[in-house]
């Protein structure tokens, strides 16, 4: 056994359990059945993360601090609920689009069958595997299962011998976001992926970092996690000409790449404005916590389509 390590003890904890202990470390309690229900489909764990900017700073027994209530917490867990959803709103119009343009770039350019062709996935720095790409495929298409496939897949065996498998279009429709990031940074030839991060008026050598970003943020969202003050490990890239990006590792840095790609997908988008009124309504310092600038929605960003970063 490892002697620098303890020996994990802590018992579950009944509902009024969890309640008397936030109340021993100082926490108001104004309605205990309100908290109770809360806690009881919630969680405690993952309520107690939202618990943090409240406590005690390096308090070993995370006492709060004067005058935090339950109803604090809910009001951030709330904040940060909403604000994954509305950066879902914004993924999917990017994720749309972004399969769009690289479907009907490579198949006008290689055939409908393209993704089928080992030589246009050879950048051996990437450390690509080609033939799990196609087992995914065939996996999420049902091609061994031809019931378990969505429908328009299942019409394609039904009817189709040759090709073995659909169309990228069909394809497209089945690959998550994360598959499609991984296709474009490991496309042999630089013109594919210039041709296809032109079309965002992204400087293509950026262009991957943004697009691994958003399929990173996702699926942040898309497993519930914490997002209002998180640290991403993955970070988009930025050029000299992003100057009011303080901290790439921050919520605003991600915020920045959606509303870009935005500005460029969706002319009429409402976006910016809804995030900056929910940004408004956050319980506590966006500035601190989410990397925001000083009056960041004074930026051209927010207020008109940048010009291109080329």
């Amino acid at each position: 056994m490892d002697k620098e390590k303890n020996l994990f003890t802590k018992p579950p904890l009944s509902l009024d359990e969890q309640i008397t202990l936030f109340e021993t470390r100082g926490l108001t309690i104004p309605d205990r059945e309100k908290a109770t229900a809360y806690l009881k489909f919630i969680g405690y764990y993952r309520l107690s993360v939202y618990c943090k900017p409240y406590q005690i700073e390096n308090d070993p027994d995370h006492h709060f601090q004067e005058g935090v209530s339950f109803n604090h917490i809910l009001l951030l867990y709330i904040f940060d609920r909403q604000l994954r959803l509305l950066v879902m709103d914004a993924i999917e119009r990017i994720e749309v689009a972004f399969r769009a343009i690289v479907n009907d770039h490579m198949s006008l350019k290689y055939g409908s069958q393209w993704y089928e062709d080992c030589r246009l996935f050879q950048r051996p720095q990437k450390n690509f595997n080609h033939l799990q790409l196609l087992r995914l495929i065939q996996k999420e298409t049902g091609f061994h299962h031809t019931n378990d496939g969505p429908s328009f897949c299942r019409a394609y065996y039904r009817k189709y011998h040759e090709p073995a498998l659909p169309p990228s279009w069909m394809v497209s429709e089945v690959l998550p976001l994360g598959s499609w990031s991984r296709i474009y940074s490991v496309l042999t030839e630089p013109e594919d992926r210039k041709f296809i991060s032109n079309a965002f008026r992204v400087r293509y050598k950026i262009f991957g970092s943004w697009i691994h970003a958003v399929s990173y943020l996702r699926n942040v969202c898309a497993h519930h996690s914490l997002l209002w003050n998180a640290t991403f490990t993955v970070k988009p890239s930025f050029t000299n000409e992003v100057t009011n990006v303080i901290s790439d590792n921050k919520f605003y840095a991600q915020a920045f790449v959606l509303q870009y790609f935005l500005n460029n997908i969706c002319i009429r988008s409402t976006w910016g404005q809804r995030l900056k009124q929910h940004i408004q309504s956050c319980p506590l310092s966006h500035s601190k916590h989410m990397g925001f600038p000083d009056r960041w929605w004074e930026h051209e960003i927010w207020t008109t389509a940048m010009s291109p970063l080329k």
